[in-house]
């Protein structure tokens, strides 16, 4: 015989009423941690599953959050959305993810899919775009909480990372290193803000250390790569006197891409040339030699989105904030 929320309410010793706040995440500040941890671990083991559709109709919500993000195959998005879903479990929620690969279009397309699902919240990276009348729409019709991207001017919260201070701080540690001409393959042309917001943290580093940006050795490569690879091929080609003697990359792929056409012309690193790269994604430790770059707090975020998104659903405001990045050194630099 399956479980009722009578029996996980004798089990944990709190009443129904509480049982049920827990599990439809509602007045949590009225349920102690304890209280919550200890009714989640007694439905687990008797196996109680709530109705999510017969809740849904009780309480006029659907226990269902989107997410929208450009790629999911993205190793940061996907230890965010793992992050995400630790918590959603938790309280019985269901995750809808659409990808938008890269198309302004798509964001417009899948916010009013899940507003017409009557989604309880969204979160959303958007990318870097005007906003459309449809963005204004949902935002004043659902809980949408912008994630590492943001559109100025919506009126919705964000939580970012302070893809300033990473530039800045992948550039300064260089230059403390030693290392005066410092490459940056960049992705400022791309449809979100993090490449520019990077860029500018490597040029404020230079400028602080009174060294002059040479346009000469920034490149754009985008995220990828290949684009990395081929970058790497154009410094190459610089006489020798004029090559760079350290290399800040966009993210830990084209770190990856240059470091395996360094490598193919003879060259050490970081002897010949030091490497940082961003993101510390799943293979930076892995790469040869180990990848020195700036990590982002992935999972901590999707953790504290969902975490804000619940509250929100509860009746309490959403709050922007922004988290910051860290150094992580390893054998590239």
């Amino acid at each position: 015989m399956a479980a009722t929320i009578k029996d996980v309410a004798r089990e944990s010793g709190v009443s129904v009423c509480t049982v049920s706040r827990v599990l439809n995440n509602t007045y949590r500040n009225k349920v102690s941690e304890e209280t919550r941890q200890r009714v989640l671990d007694v439905s687990k083991k008797l196996g109680y599953r709530p109705s999510l559709i017969a809740r849904g109709l009780k309480g006029k919500t659907t226990n269902l959050v989107g997410l929208v993000v450009p790629d999911i195959a993205a190793s940061f998005v996907a230890n965010t959305l793992m992050g995400i879903q630790s918590v959603a479990e938790d309280y019985g929620y269901s995750i809808l993810v659409y990808a938008t690969l890269g198309n302004p279009q798509k964001d417009i397309d899948y916010l009013r899919i899940l507003q017409e699902k009557r989604v309880d919240g969204i979160l959303w990276l958007p990318l870097n775009q005007p906003i459309h009348e449809v963005f204004e729409e949902v935002a004043n019709d659902l809980h949408v909480l912008q994630i590492y991207n943001h559109l100025e001017g919506l009126k919705a919260p964000a939580l970012l990372v302070n893809q300033f201070k990473g530039g800045y701080m992948a550039t300064d540690y260089l230059i403390k290193k030693g290392h005066q001409r410092i490459a940056h393959f960049s992705a400022a042309n791309v449809t979100d803000m993090h490449g520019v917001q990077r860029l500018t943290g490597y040029k404020e580093a230079l400028k602080t250390h009174n060294i002059n940006p040479d346009e000469q050795i920034i490149i754009e490569t985008g995220y990828h790569w290949d684009g990395g690879y081929k970058a790497a091929e154009r410094l190459l080609k610089l006489p020798a006197k004029k090559r760079p003697t350290a290399l800040f990359a966009s993210t830990d792929m084209v770190a990856w891409g240059a470091i395996k056409r360094f490598k193919q012309a003879g060259l050490s690193i970081p002897d010949d040339i030091a490497v940082v790269g961003y993101d510390d994604i799943y293979i930076a430790d892995k790469i040869d030699p180990p990848l020195t770059t700036i990590s982002q707090p992935k999972e901590k975020l999707g953790q504290v989105a969902m975490d804000i998104m619940l509250q929100a659903i509860s009746g309490e405001p959403m709050t922007s904030m922004l988290f910051d990045p860290e150094l992580i050194v390893r054998c590239s630099s």
